[in-house]
């Protein structure tokens, strides 16, 4: 998949895997968070931080233009030189992205949650939120490209602009106007300050280094959110739940959602989320949206559970690939 999306990450990891002393740089990443990623975004940072180095010249995000597979010398005389700096931020700091090409693939959840209980106002309650990018999700603009070529505009104008190609055989339903959201919550053990700099750079620098659409998108997100900050809220995702769905007022619908967040946890984890989730859904009605990556699964799955009047309904609506592209839409079927 890396060699499919970035030449110079898919060169320096066939290196890196075949060099002890980066192998060791990277070795004090804590556990659940990959070495590799730790290891790639540390040098992004320091490059963003500014420190001159000869391998600003092979990395796009620095406008760099030099080619991929010359990459790795001047990569590991970076990691040599600054080992001490790198070893420090992959044995402190977490992988914690926030793609927000995602909220292409949440959008028509939103839609099938709002219209399932009679277009009832969403309040959006993110976790494992990072900046929250994904709870503004209204504020952004969608292109949706059909099989039959048609091209579904969703939103209006915004410097946010996220386009998915649709890859089954139908198109996908005609989403109409924006769901209505009445409010947005988002909770993280570590929620990143979208007016905190450092802290937006960290996220910044997870972001491969040759993807700079990728990154352009998330500065235009950031900007936005740092006008508009959402709410965040510093726990754990399971013990917070409760608090911050019983802030939700009688109008709204709940709107619990996650994506490429949970995977991370371990079963056990995952199984209490799901068990306080159907307790609070037997108590006031709520729509809970999955975008996971789990288990034996092909790809991201996108998933909707209605949990209205002690019943839950579980919608599987699409299976997806990564960075705003559909595999393939099924519509509500149930599963």
């Amino acid at each position: 998949m890396c060699s499919e999306r970035s030449l110079l990450y898919a060169h320096l990891s066939a290196c890196v895997a075949g060099d002890p002393q980066i192998l060791k740089i990277a070795a004090p990443a804590r556990p659940g968070h990959s070495p590799v990623n730790l290891l790639f975004a540390a040098v992004n940072y320091l490059l963003l931080n500014g420190l001159e180095h000869p391998l600003r010249d092979f990395y796009p995000m620095l406008d760099g233009t030099g080619d991929p597979a010359h990459s790795f010398q001047p990569f590991a005389d970076f990691c040599q030189t600054f080992s001490d700096e790198i070893t420090d931020l992959v044995a402190t700091r977490s992988v914690q992205t926030n793609d927000v090409g995602r909220s292409a693939l949440l959008l028509p959840g939103f839609y099938h949650a709002s219209r399932a209980f009679g277009q009832q106002q969403l309040h959006l309650i993110e976790v494992g939120c990072s900046a929250g990018l994904h709870l503004l999700f209204d504020h952004y603009s969608y292109q949706y490209i059909n099989p039959d070529s048609s091209v579904q505009h969703v939103g209006s104008e915004s410097s946010v602009a996220l386009q998915t190609t649709i890859t089954s055989e139908d198109n996908l339903p005609n989403l109409g106007s924006m769901p209505v959201i009445a409010g947005r919550t988002g909770i993280d053990v570590e929620p990143v300050d979208v007016n905190d700099e450092d802290a937006v750079r960290w996220v910044e620098s997870l972001i491969w280094a040759d993807d700079v659409q990728r990154i352009e998108r998330f500065r235009s997100a950031i900007a936005y959110a740092q006008q508009h900050p959402p709410m965040l809220i510093t726990g754990d995702g399971i013990a917070a739940l409760p608090d911050a769905l019983s802030s939700v007022g009688v109008g709204a619908l709940p709107c619990v959602f996650h994506s490429h967040a949970i995977y991370i946890m371990d079963d056990a984890w995952r199984k209490q989320f799901h068990e306080t989730i159907a307790a609070l859904g037997r108590q006031r009605d709520l729509a809970h949206l999955s975008l996971e990556w789990l288990g034996d699964d092909s790809g991201p799955q996108l998933v909707l559970s209605l949990h209205r009047d002690g019943t839950i309904e579980r919608l599987h609506l699409a299976d997806c690939q990564q960075h705003g592209r559909w595999l393939r839409w099924m519509g509500s079927d149930s599963n």
